[in-house]
């Protein structure tokens, strides 16, 4: 019980961490590390960029917003779709 109020105290704040943040950076070397705070800035609609690192190689990766110049255009019409 005590150790579940320490778990929730700390995914609040890492929660609280994310939504006041513009960009989320994070450079972990196991996957668990990185899940948690990458599912928050999507559910944030917040940028993240993950570096995994390995024995000798790393991962770039970025998740969450689109980049707006590779976004297709919204479609301007005022037909109902089929």
């Amino acid at each position: 019980e005590h150790n579940q109020a320490g778990v929730l105290a700390d995914v609040a704040a890492l929660e609280e961490l994310v939504r006041e943040s513009d960009l989320i950076f994070l450079l972990t070397d196991t996957r668990e590390s990185r899940w948690l705070p990458t599912v928050l800035a999507a559910a944030h609609n917040k940028l993240c960029i993950n570096v995994a690192l390995g024995f000798d190689t790393f991962v770039l990766l970025r998740h969450g917003v689109p980049d707006p110049s590779t976004s297709p255009p919204a479609a301007a019409s005022s037909e109902p779709p089929p």
